[in-house]
């Protein structure tokens, strides 16, 4: 998907215990994958052309996955000029090298354990494209998974859907076979919020919800769907399950499976300008909105710099305001930490970041800083597994005060 070199994923991706006691097959010739654990649980994953990698039900090597096909990608353009950055480099370029320093010290190896493999960094202000970098045999033009960053896109997603009178956040039951069922109020507010009562563990490191619904479950928002109200009364808690109800939700909501699969394309991506975006699905066609989202880091910037400008790009709005408003809302029970399928800094989660920022956040160190009192965006993605280590906040603060200092220098010298 990303057009690594395989030795570098066995290194990286797969470096990890215990993923790292599982052997690979690649077969180039029906572009899939098998993998087994000790020998035992073969799998096989597939590629479809423009759907990306996607796992099959154990023994099933089956090589078609779907029968439907994605819109055809729109012509890119990328609409970040850079003349913040040309009007620095021509009359105060130690300014610019500053930021550009700052820039390459997210990719220094400093960590107490582990390597941070950071392979991008951009940086948007005031919507032009003001410093980026690459490392880690990534480029521009690679796709890099954003993990837990794709839930985010569930929430834009919803919101277009909302905009378009498709949904509403009080809607409820949100489906037939909950109808009569201890599930029948859980709302859309309540599931854009992980607020939904379901019974749900977010746990990785053993047998969960998590792990059975991306490694064992053809239909995974059908599963999270089917599991039991753990508690009348909803409270917040973390669910990777939860986007991909929303997900399986947002299929009913079109007439045929083939729009429910063109529409964040065309409603989303392509007036973005986005031609490389990949969301991957399960293997009954369902995307997997909780994990699998491939972009170059300037999409994820795209992204951002949508969330900063409140739903609206190039005079056109894609979301209303009232639902930019609602996605930084806290969700109760949350301390301020998350709001409408992103993450916020109201509770100071990141103590030296305005309370103001909100963020993406996936695994391995994957993310899109949000600053709106700067107008400013920054991606960083990278393969970080030892992320428990990756301490982003001083790196972040400094780069957006220095930004804010020459900003500020710039104008009184304007």
């Amino acid at each position: 998907m990303s057009h690594l070199p395989e030795k570098r994923i066995t290194e990286e991706e797969l470096g990890y215990f215990p993923v790292s006691l599982s052997r690979f097959k690649i077969d180039e010739t029906t572009k899939s994958v098998t993998a087994t654990f000790g020998g035992f649980r073969k799998q096989t994953a597939v590629f479809t052309p423009g759907y990306g990698c996607t796992l099959l039900p154990e023994n099933n090597a089956s090589s078609s996955v779907l029968p439907f096909q994605r819109p055809t990608d729109p012509e890119r353009f990328d609409p970040f000029s850079t003349s913040f950055r040309d009007s620095l480099e021509n009359f105060a370029p130690q300014k610019i090298a500053r930021i550009d320093s700052l820039v390459a010290e997210g990719f220094e190896e400093n960590l107490k354990k582990g390597k941070k493999n950071t392979r991008a960094i951009v940086v948007l202000h005031r919507g032009t494209l003001l410093a980026e970098k690459y490392g880690n045999v990534a480029d521009a033009h690679t796709p890099l998974l954003g993990w837990s960053m794709t839930k985010t896109i569930m929430g834009i997603l919803a919101g277009i859907m909302a905009k378009e009178g498709k949904w509403q956040l009080s809607d409820q039951p949100l489906f037939q076979n909950w109808s009569d069922d201890s599930k029948k109020d859980i709302t859309l507010r309540d599931l854009l919020q992980m607020r939904s009562g379901l019974r749900w563990e977010e746990k990785y490191s053993d047998l969960s919800e998590a792990t059975i619904m991306l490694y064992d479950q053809p239909n995974m928002g059908l599963y999270a769907s089917e599991q039991p109200l753990q508690d009348s009364t909803p409270f917040w808690y973390y669910s990777s399950g939860t986007s991909n109800i929303l997900s399986f939700l947002m299929a009913q909501k079109f007439d045929t499976h083939q729009e429910y699969l063109n529409y964040p394309y065309e409603q989303l991506f392509k007036p973005l300008g986005i031609s490389d975006f990949t969301l991957e699905t399960d293997s009954e066609g369902y995307y997997v909105m909780s994990s699998y989202g491939y972009g170059t880091a300037r999409d994820w910037s795209k992204l951002g710099q949508l969330i900063l400008q409140r739903g609206v790009w190039q005079r056109d709005t894609l979301y209303h305001t009232s639902w930019a408003d609602f996605m930084a809302t806290p969700a109760e029970g949350s301390n301020g930490d998350y709001g409408g399928h992103i993450w916020l800094n109201q509770g100071k989660k990141s103590p030296e970041l305005s309370t103001g920022s909100l963020f993406m956040q996936g695994y391995q160190g994957q993310y899109v800083y949000i600053i709106p009192e700067l107008d400013l965006v920054v991606v960083r993605l990278g393969n970080t597994y030892t992320s428990s280590s990756l301490d982003l906040d001083e790196w972040i603060i400094t780069l957006a005060e220095t930004i804010k200092e020459i900003t500020e220098s710039s104008s009184h010298q304007q």
